[in-house]
C-alpha cells in the first residue's frame, strides 16, 4: 500500500515519491505491474548459487 512505500522510503532516507519512481521502473524492467507479480517472477527464479561458486 502507499503507507507500506512511505516506511519503507523512510527507513531507505528517500522520499515516498522516489520510491514509487524505483517501483515504476522495476515493475516496468521486469514487465509486471503489481507487487503481487513481481514477488511471484522473483519467486520463480532459478537458484543462485554462492559467490565464485560458479553456479
Amino acid at each position: 500500500t502507499g503507507q507500506d512505500v512511505a516506511i519503507c522510503a523512510d527507513l531507505l532516507g528517500i522520499t515516498a515519491s522516489t520510491a514509487r519512481g524505483y517501483l515504476k521502473r522495476i515493475y516496468s524492467k521486469t514487465d509486471t505491474s503489481r507487487q503481487a507479480e513481481l514477488v511471484h517472477l522473483l519467486l520463480n527464479l532459478p537458484p543462485v548459487g554462492p559467490i565464485g561458486s560458479g553456479v
